[in-house]
This record gives C-alpha cells, sequence and structure tokens, in this order.
C-alpha cells in the first residue's frame, strides 16, 4: 500500500478513526458516553485535542477541533440534529460557525489535532 511505502520513506500520516452515525447519536444523548468516546479516542490518537470531519466532504464542511468530552457532545448533537452549522462559540475557543454536511449519516474522521505554524508571505 502506497502510504506504507512512504513510512517506510519518513512520510508520516496522521492516525484515523471513524465514528458512524450511531456514535454521533449516543455521544449526543449521554454525556457518560461521549467522555469515555473522548477517553478512548485520546489514548489511540495520543493527542490532547482531535479534530472531526466527514469521511464523504473533500472541503472545510464540518471540520472541527474538539478539546474535551463535551465538544464532542455538542459536535454530535449538531449534526445528528440535522442542524446547517454549528454557531459561533457553541464549541471551545470557536469563532466562527462551522457548516455541516447535508448528509449526517456518513461516517466521520477522527485524527489528533495538529498545530501548525503560521505562514506569512
Amino acid at each position: 500500500d502506497v502510504i506504507s511505502r512512504l513510512a517506510t520513506e519518513g512520510v508520516k500520516v496522521a492516525p484515523k478513526k471513524l465514528l458512524l452515525y450511531n456514535n454521533l447519536l449516543s455521544n449526543s444523548s449521554c454525556m457518560q458516553c461521549a467522555e469515555e468516546s473522548w477517553v478512548v479516542l485520546q489514548s489511540q490518537l495520543d493527542s490532547a485535542s482531535l479534530c472531526i470531519k466527514p469521511s464523504a466532504d473533500g472541503c472545510s464542511t464540518g471540520v472541527a477541533r474538539l478539546r474535551n468530552a463535551n465538544d464532542l457532545k455538542l459536535y454530535s448533537s449538531a449534526v445528528t440534529a440535522n442542524m446547517a452549522s454549528i454557531p459561533p462559540n457553541t464549541l471551545t475557543d470557536q469563532r466562527s460557525p462551522i457548516p455541516l454536511p447535508e448528509n449526517a449519516f456518513c461516517p466521520f474522521i477522527v485524527e489528533p489535532f495538529i498545530e501548525t505554524a503560521d505562514i506569512q508571505i
């Protein structure tokens, strides 16, 4: 597989986990479920904060940084409620709205959130 070959040459790819609609549904209705999911995802992905996005969309629709279990619960609630977007200041340190995909039933990818430096030209 291409990614495995690139890894042998030093190219790294962030680990990913898939969340299905049923996972989001249980996280949206149960804080304990969201907390348990958060702990598992953090452990498996070895990251303090996570990035979630729809697997079916190739653009920035639905991409969000999750900093805690409450963010996971709120994101899950917005998706399962079929909201058009997550309003600003819903998630921790979220300043602008996050448009959500029309198809909430697609799987969602969760991966480590990777801090990058600002680039100025």
